[in-house]
């Protein structure tokens, strides 16, 4: 059943339309998660996707200012590819950063295991993939 009434969607069309002003205003794109809500995906994003195929979008595009709108270790890849542009990621940090080392419990398992070639999901924090050997992802693209 669509949750969307007409009283609703004349709601978020002028939203719709002043975000997309904004992004031609700033050069921005918008890169969604595929699980973001339909506003975004529809309304607003350039480029949808799952985090490995936003990651090579967000390379390829000449905007200079990305928007990555998904859980933001995702957005991180895409971050480390495009170090010149400005970068934004609305979505709150899963972990208090300070709380947590990851990077720390990796190099700690590199000091008991100096043998082992570490490897790592693309969906972990930068922190992580720098301490590793290799990031794979289940995308099914080169």
């Amino acid at each position: 059943m669509c949750q969307y009434s007409l009283r609703k969607c004349e709601e978020l069309v002028p939203i719709i339309n002043e975000i997309n002003e904004l992004k031609e205003e700033k050069n921005a794109v918008i890169l969604a998660h595929s699980y973001i809500s339909p506003e975004i995906i529809y309304g607003v994003s350039d480029f949808v996707g799952d985090s490995y195929k936003l990651s090579r979008d967000a390379l390829s595009t000449k905007a200079s200012t990305i928007v990555f709108v998904a859980v933001r270790f995702m957005g991180e890849t895409a971050k480390i590819l495009t170090l010149k542009r400005k970068y934004w990621s609305p979505q709150p940090w899963m972990a208090v950063p300070g709380r947590f080392d990851p990077g720390g419990c990796v190099r700690d398992l590199r000091r008991q295991y100096p043998d082992y070639t570490f490897i790592c999901y693309i969906n972990t924090s930068a922190q992580v993939k720098a301490e590793c050997d290799v990031t794979v992802t289940s995308a099914k693209r080169v």
